[in-house]
């Protein structure tokens, strides 16, 4: 009878040591996937703030390329001192900037958004389940036992946010969007 007492007993010290590794290998996993996907937020911002700076360059330079056309074609054509028939000239032309330029900027200005909120939903997606795991029964006593979190998960668990959500969030309702900077007719607006 007292060998298969040790049986069970080596049998369940076996489990139970296989148990907390996996435990303690799932919180490293935790906090190594919550790092992982606080540093693609990161490239993912940067990738977008690159992205949107090389938008403006590229109507900069369109803007630049247009302007040293008009002056060779307008000197071309009007002599050094045509300058009143190239203002009527340029008055009849419409030199505005080309639509499909703003529609490309606009295009990539969405689609870094996009891509960002998913990393960002993707980081408190990991940290939600880091959270839970924290909190279930057996998992809290390994989590307490080993130090869980060891890194500052809080920290890496913050997501970028703008100031008008903070604002809406602190105060509890959703502010007007104003698209064009218009913030006197907001402010004129009287607070319910």
């Amino acid at each position: 009878m007292s060998i298969s007492t040790r049986s069970i007993t080596r049998i369940l010290t076996i489990f139970a040591l296989f148990s907390l590794t996996a435990c303690y290998n799932r919180f490293v996993d935790h906090e190594a996937g919550i790092e992982a996907a606080k540093e693609e937020t990161k490239n993912v911002h940067a990738n977008m703030t690159k992205k949107m700076k090389a938008q403006g360059l590229t109507v900069e330079k369109y803007q630049e390329i247009l302007i040293k056309a008009m002056e060779a074609s307008m000197s071309g054509r009007y002599g050094d001192d045509g300058s009143q028939a190239a203002m009527q000239w340029i008055h009849e032309q419409d030199l505005g900037l080309d639509s499909d330029i703003i529609k490309r900027i606009q295009q990539v200005i969405e689609a870094s958004y996009n891509e960002f909120q998913a990393a960002q939903s993707s980081l408190i997606d990991k940290c939600r389940a880091y959270k839970a795991s924290r909190q279930k029964f057996f998992w809290k006593g390994v989590a307490d036992r080993h130090g869980f979190p060891t890194e500052d998960v809080e920290e890496w668990c913050t997501i970028v946010t703008s100031a008008e959500t903070k604002a809406d969030f602190g105060k509890g309702e959703l502010s007007d969007i104003d698209l064009y900077g218009d913030k006197k007719a907001n402010e004129a607006k009287p607070a319910n």
